[in-house]
């Protein structure tokens, strides 16, 4: 983003010569007569970070919440859940389920 230097307003992109493989662009004020035309190209590296994601039930089995809910993948027959409101208030919570046998751990939830 580039702004006007003389009152401040975001300068709006032109495109002045569509014709050519590499077209020119000029950049100006919508305010008043300044256009910046840019000699050469610009590049800025963003640095990014990758979101951390939590994990909505734990893999550590202590205190968690059991129920007697049918494993889809494996048959079993309880399961830990976690119950979260992630939609507005008129619609049900949304249960979260992981299988309680050691050799499934399957998620699923509740829809």
């Amino acid at each position: 983003m580039q702004f006007c230097p003389h009152d401040g307003t975001l300068l709006q992109v032109h495109v002045e010569d569509r014709s050519t493989p590499v077209a020119r662009l000029a950049f100006f004020c919508p305010l008043c007569p300044y256009v910046h035309r840019p000699r050469r190209k610009r590049t800025v590296a963003v640095p990014t970070t990758q979101k951390t994601v939590e994990d909505i039930i734990g893999a550590d089995d202590e205190g968690q919440d059991k129920t007697s809910e049918r494993c889809p993948a494996c048959g079993h027959g309880e399961a830990y859940f976690k119950q979260l409101q992630i939609r507005s208030a008129d619609e049900p919570m949304s249960v979260f389920y992981r299988c309680t046998a050691k050799e499934c751990g399957h998620r699923w939830t509740d829809k």
